[in-house]
């Protein structure tokens, strides 16, 4: 972090925006003396306020610590068994949301746990969406779909919304796979914004 004083950012504020942007940095603004703001880029204040959502949420911090203890246990669904399961719970996703495996760029992997959530819990609309990010999106470039949640205990977590709900996913650059832990609804999704 760089500590500019105030009158030289108001005077440099193009560049220090573009830098934020660009390069990720972050500029602690001083006026006499004291810390008066913090300049960061758009993705990184994402980050802060999806972590923030995720710490404050137990349900969904409990669902995706299950799902990462479910994933290394090997109880997992790949696309093709959950649009199974979407069709046997009367969700069929449909030719145009099933999954193309040829076109991914990472495979999916879906903790049990959250896919029962998927399929039993979210409301058909919402699950139907969530499936077509799943299989979409989300596997063709991960890093876009998600924000980068900003906590050491949380490194390498990533999350989305869609509606009132959240994904909570890891990605694996080597293997090549996108690990989903929690799929659930968002504790903040009407919460006052003013």
């Amino acid at each position: 972090m760089t500590t500019i004083r105030v009158g030289d950012a108001q005077r440099q504020l193009p560049e220090l925006v573009a830098a934020t942007a660009h390069t990720g940095e972050t500029f602690e603004i001083v006026a006499d003396g004291a810390r008066a703001a913090v300049l960061l880029g758009a993705n990184r204040y994402d980050g802060l306020l999806e972590t923030i959502a995720l710490l404050s949420d137990p349900a969904m911090l409990g669902a995706h610590e299950a799902g990462v203890a479910e994933i290394a246990a090997g109880d997992v669904l790949d696309a093709d068994a959950l649009a199974l399961g979407m069709r046997e719970a009367g969700r069929d996703p449909g030719a145009a949301n099933r999954p193309a495996p040829v076109a991914s760029h990472h495979r999916l992997v879906v903790a049990r746990s959250a896919a029962l959530a998927l399929i039993d819990t979210v409301r058909t609309p919402d699950a139907l969406a969530l499936f077509g990010l799943l299989t979409g999106p989300l596997v063709d470039d991960p890093r876009a779909v998600g924000t980068e949640l900003s906590a050491p205990a949380l490194s390498i977590l990533y999350s989305c919304q869609r509606g009132a709900n959240r994904v909570v996913f890891r990605i694996d650059e080597v293997r090549r796979i996108v690990e989903v832990t929690a799929i659930g609804p968002r504790a903040d999704a009407y919460a006052d914004h003013r």
